[in-house]
């Protein structure tokens, strides 16, 4: 397990630019009920810290009683988009038949969303710096800083696929009484466009959750 320090590294740094990709999810902070809903795709740079933490939705949040359900020792199954036209909450089964987390009408497909320098279509991308979900044991989400969260899972093969799945460990401690937060965090290689932070935040729970030991102390995330 991972601290968040270098996914949330850029917050000094967070603007708006074009549209890209997000986890959605109806419990994430921000959630509408537009079948064509994009806005939480916009990256952030050069920002104040309320603009981008929980990417300026923590007025907006999820539904009562919706949350993102992790499996204690299961999968996590999710799907990152560039709209959520092209996901599973979409409303047009048509729009939704695409495996790649965006398309686009010429030979390049959505690869410019997908900030790398792969192919569009190569069965093996390698130009992925990956994606992660990283939790925070506090149902108050005014009481959380960056500091609380911890990396629990990592998708190496981030952003790519549209379908996407999230390993979660097996021993977790059961959420307090309200939920836990979780965030979902990617920066895209740095070659294919400036270096930017995707982030958006949910709430969530762990399901199953039998573990009795807290998370340990995060740590700087170092490059292997």
């Amino acid at each position: 397990m991972l601290s968040t320090t270098r996914l949330l590294a850029l917050s000094t740094l967070l603007t708006p630019i074009l549209a890209h990709i997000a986890l959605w999810d109806p419990a994430m902070y921000g959630w509408t009920d537009d079948p064509n809903q994009w806005d939480p795709v916009v990256p952030l740079m050069h920002l104040p810290f309320d603009q981008w933490w929980f990417h300026g939705y923590m007025n907006v949040p999820p539904a009562e009683g919706k949350f993102m359900t992790l499996p204690s020792g299961g999968t996590y199954n999710g799907q990152v988009a560039c709209n959520k036209a092209l996901t599973k909450y979409g409303q047009n089964p048509a729009q939704q038949t695409g495996i790649y987390a965006c398309d686009g009408p010429t030979d390049q497909g959505g690869i410019g969303a997908m900030h790398t320098s792969d192919k569009w279509n190569s069965p093996d991308p390698v130009d992925l710096k990956g994606c992660a979900i990283a939790i925070a044991y506090e149902s108050d989400p005014t009481k959380i800083k960056p500091e609380d969260f911890t990396v629990i899972s990592v998708n190496h093969k981030c952003v790519w696929f549209k379908d996407i799945d999230f390993q979660i460990p097996s021993d977790l401690p059961p959420c307090p009484p309200g939920g836990c937060h979780c965030l979902w965090e990617w920066i895209h290689a740095d070659d294919a466009g400036s270096e930017q932070l995707f982030h958006l935040a949910y709430r969530c729970t762990v399901e199953g959750a039998t573990g009795t030991r807290p998370l340990p102390s995060h740590s700087q995330q170092m490059s292997c």
